[in-house]
C-alpha cells in the first residue's frame, strides 16, 4: 500500500507538469488503488465533462469499474453498457457487456 501512494504522489507530481485529459484518467485509476474507489470516483467525474473524452470508451468503463466496488452496480451497469456501445474492439465489448451483466446478479451492500 505504502508504493501505491507513493506512485500517486509521484503521478501528482508527474500531472502538474503534463497536464493531458489520459493522464488525469490515469490519475484517477492509481488514486482509487491508494485512496479507495470513492478517491478515484471524484476525479473521474471531474473529466466526465472533458470534450476530448466523450467518445472514449475507457472513461465509462473506468467510472463503472468504481461504482461497482462502491456497491453501486445499477449506475455500474450503466456505465459498462455506455462504454460497450463507445468500443469498436468485439472482444472489449464482450467483456463489458459481461461485466454489465454480473451487476445484476452482484450483491448489494
Amino acid at each position: 500500500m505504502r508504493r501505491v501512494t507513493q506512485l500517486v504522489r509521484m503521478d501528482r507530481c508527474f500531472c502538474a507538469r503534463q497536464r493531458g485529459t489520459l493522464i488525469e484518467l490515469n490519475r484517477a485509476v492509481a488514486a482509487s488503488m491508494a485512496l479507495g474507489p470513492q478517491a478515484g470516483l471524484t476525479l473521474v467525474d471531474a473529466l466526465a465533462s472533458e470534450p476530448s473524452l466523450a467518445r472514449y470508451h475507457l472513461l465509462p468503463s473506468v467510472r463503472a469499474d468504481l461504482l461497482y466496488k462502491l456497491g453501486r452496480h445499477r449506475e455500474a451497469r450503466t456505465e459498462f453498457e455506455r462504454a460497450a456501445g463507445l468500443t469498436r474492439n468485439t472482444r472489449e465489448r464482450d467483456l463489458l457487456l459481461s461485466r454489465a451483466a454480473s451487476c445484476e446478479t452482484a450483491p448489494t451492500t
